[in-house]
């Protein structure tokens, strides 16, 4: 099962560190949180690679401030000019070098400010990897979010997150988004969804 997974076969050991010191950051600065994007894809479906960390956060844009004086503490660094252009789309970029790696992460944290948004982050589920507890998107709200996009890697995710959850996902929930965003056709085209749980 996709919980069972360790930390190489998972994310490997860059991403790892980067989601161990996420942890660690949000819990210091008291923000609930839920990682979204590839790396949720890979929790529930089949690993794969990506370039960077995208998570949805309860911060309020008056408390960036002081997010970012913690953020500097766990070792992440942003970009002064960067962070004021972004979050006049309610969106912040912070960035994270594993130890002994020349690579450098990009960790985008869009700030949850609509209803749905909120709702991801109170149906995410902490998934414990190795000796971390890591807050993930539930399944479902990966599927509805990865509807929204519904680019051709998205498309191949959503397969892979049925593949790997089958009958357990809650499809009602799923189709109730799907409707909200208007994204029913896009729901319909995933045939492994519509076999799998008779949704029409």
């Amino acid at each position: 099962m996709a919980e069972d997974k360790t930390k190489k076969e998972f994310v490997g050991e860059p991403y790892f560190a980067v989601l161990s010191a996420l942890s660690h950051l949000m819990a210091d600065a008291g923000i609930n949180y839920a990682i979204i994007g590839g790396i949720a894809a890979g929790m529930w479906g089949m690993p794969r690679s990506t370039y960077d960390v995208d998570i949805v956060a309860t911060l309020d844009k008056g408390a960036v401030k002081q997010l970012l004086d913690t953020a500097g503490k766990h070792g992440f660094t942003f970009k002064t000019d960067e962070i004021k252009t972004l979050l006049k789309s309610d969106m912040l970029r912070i960035y994270y070098q594993p130890g002994g790696q020349e690579i450098i992460i990009a960790i985008d944290c869009m700030l949850a400010e609509t209803e749905y948004q909120r709702e991801v982050i109170r149906r995410a589920k902490k998934i414990k990897i190795s000796d971390y507890y890591i807050s993930f998107a539930s399944p479902e709200d990966v599927i509805i979010l990865k509807l929204i996009s519904f680019r051709g890697k998205d498309r191949a995710d959503i397969d892979d997150i049925i593949r790997y959850r089958g009958r357990s996902l809650d499809t009602g929930y799923i189709m109730k988004w799907a409707k909200v965003f208007e994204v029913e056709a896009n729901l319909r085209n995933c045939r492994k969804i519509i076999q799998t749980h008779k949704i029409t």
